[in-house]
């Protein structure tokens, strides 16, 4: 939004996408999957600059990392 903050954007990964614990695993993530936080905001991720990413789990603890994050351009 003209380098303005554009929001925050969620997609909720399903826990069988998930490997198990202490097994390093990868995951495509589309950014058309991403829902928006604040409608008001921008509408799409696409062409924006990602600052932050945050990975959490809502039910308990299982001590997950991020590494390395990845962004490539769609190719149709």
């Amino acid at each position: 939004m003209q380098g303005a903050f554009a929001g925050k954007f969620e997609i909720d990964i399903p826990f069988p996408t998930i490997g198990p614990a202490g097994v390093t695993w990868e995951v495509d993530l589309p950014l058309a999957s991403f829902r928006l936080l604040q409608p008001q905001l921008a509408g799409s991720p696409e062409g924006l600059e990602r600052t932050d990413v945050d990975a959490l789990t809502l039910e308990e603890d299982v001590g997950q990392e991020i590494n390395p994050i990845e962004l490539v351009p769609d190719v149709p």
